[in-house]
């Protein structure tokens, strides 16, 4: 398949005119030049979009694999890493319960999990005793008092040095586990719409809202 500068000159060999020739030539290459440019430009763009795509779905995991923690002021926690969630004893023992959150430190995740050489971090943590979950899917803030060794939602905010707990008093609203399972690969879908007051006396509350679709994968390693 030939383009349009190879058949003008053919028809400039063949005896087309030499002037006539010459001025079709040179169409030709300035509208394949402006159509070469206009190319170039046309396709920066679309690279620049789609840079500016992977860099949205690839940045800082603000919104946490659907739910969105924000402080007294607006801002949001960032936390490390996507949602994880896993079946096995929460940190202080006891029998099986479904576990899930982002950025938790293996110290958080089970019995005897500290590490020595494991930096702070800011996450989030939720677990609840699988009878617990069997007797419903409301997991209420408002409740009082909330036995924490049952279940807990917890929040680390290194930034700000606050921690905030479902057992605290200011705290209110639900959590609903709408779906679960503890075989790997089991569906786990959860809905936050909480407000969790700070372990400490002049701590803020943060907000807790979203819902988070996961499955049942390993703990934190």
């Amino acid at each position: 398949m030939r383009d349009a500068g190879e058949t003008v000159g053919i028809f400039v060999r063949r005896g087309g005119g030499t002037l006539l020739g010459a001025a079709l030539v040179a169409a030709v290459m300035a509208a394949s030049r402006l159509h070469w440019s206009l190319f170039r430009v046309g396709g920066a763009l679309i690279i620049c979009v789609l840079a500016v795509c992977i860099a949205c779905s690839t940045g800082s995991d603000s919104t946490s694999g659907g739910l969105t923690v924000t402080r007294e002021d607006g801002s949001i926690i960032e936390f490390e890493g996507s949602v994880r969630a896993w079946c096995g004893p929460p940190r202080d023992g006891g029998r099986t319960a479904l576990q899930l959150g982002s950025g938790v430190p293996v110290s958080q995740s089970r019995p005897g999990g500290t590490r020595e050489t494991e930096r702070p971090r800011t996450y989030w943590l939720l677990f609840s005793l699988i009878e617990r979950l069997d007797r419903g899917p409301v997991l209420s803030l408002r409740e009082r008092p909330i036995d924490s060794t049952t279940w807990t939602f917890f929040v680390n905010d290194l930034a700000t040095g606050n921690e905030a707990a479902a057992k605290n008093e200011r705290s209110s609203g639900t959590i609903v586990v709408n779906r679960w399972g503890c075989d790997r690969g089991d569906a786990v879908e959860v809905t936050f719409k909480a407000v969790v007051g700070s372990e400490f006396g002049d701590g803020e509350v943060v907000r807790a809202s979203g819902t988070v679709t996961t499955e049942i994968g390993d703990p934190p390693q």
